[in-house]
């Protein structure tokens, strides 16, 4: 019995020992991967990233106080209700040309989203899993994906039916 007692004793010891020695070879590994740091931009680098760095500091969305707007807005179209213009008031082209193309389950998420998460969204620190970017470029991108007709292999879709029938959709 002491026998098994003091064989388990060992491979204890191992274990831990084998544990620890995973640990600093782990932790070297991370050390080499993660530079430790960047020298000094010098020449014409030094300008782009003055530029970038100057980019990143301007606000480039609203603060969260002021994202009620765009929130209301978003609920608003995922309900289906007729825009009117007081509904368009504090709200930017930009914000409104991104509203525009987002789709039912974009507008829902950002319905119900926290000021925090769509502020931080829109300044493109954390996105919204599975909404489009608070971006110039992902909204065209967008328009001209909607844009472009779904082919139908010669069948009629569910809305030319309707229409046919003389239903609105």
């Amino acid at each position: 019995m002491k026998s098994i007692l003091a064989a388990i004793a060992r491979v204890m010891r191992a274990m831990r020992a084998t544990a620890w020695r995973w640990v600093q070879v782990g932790g070297r590994w991370i050390q080499e991967m993660i530079p430790g740091g960047a020298p000094e931009p010098v020449g014409p680098s030094a300008d782009v990233v003055a530029e970038v760095e100057a980019a990143q500091a301007e606000p480039s969305a609203r603060a969260v106080d002021d994202i009620g707007p765009v929130k209301t807005l978003a609920r608003l179209m995922w309900a289906g209700v007729a825009l009117r213009p007081e509904h368009m008031e504090g709200i930017t082209e930009r914000e409104l040309d991104w509203l525009r193309v987002l789709d039912q389950g974009m507008l829902h998420t950002l319905a119900v989203a926290d000021k925090e998460q769509i502020d931080a969204h829109m300044r493109g620190r954390a996105p919204i899993k599975g909404m489009l970017p608070f971006d110039p470029a992902a909204v065209e991108d967008m328009k001209r994906a909607q844009a472009m007709p779904v082919p139908t292999d010669g069948r009629r879709t569910l809305r030319e039916m309707l229409e046919a029938e003389g239903l609105r959709p």
